[in-house]
């Protein structure tokens, strides 16, 4: 009996895609990649996000907005 397996490779942030997409420059995603909280102009005020970087929209993680408006 042969088994045939498809795959079906689905985009990385496919589980997380109701989130609000913050998109941010490369050199400020390098100081998230750190671990430090960044401001990104038209973020959401507070809660969950999607993080995406370039014009690709490259996802990089999700990220939550904190008391001071800066995602991380």
């Amino acid at each position: 009996m042969t088994v045939i397996m498809c795959m079906i490779w689905l985009p990385m942030d496919t589980a997380v895609a109701s989130l609000p997409e913050v998109n941010m420059l490369v050199a400020v995603a390098a100081y998230v990649n750190q671990g430090q909280a960044v401001q990104v102009a038209g973020s959401p005020q507070s809660g969950q996000v999607r993080m995406t970087v370039g014009p690709e929209r490259e996802f990089i993680g999700v990220g939550e907005i904190d008391d001071e408006g800066r995602v991380a």
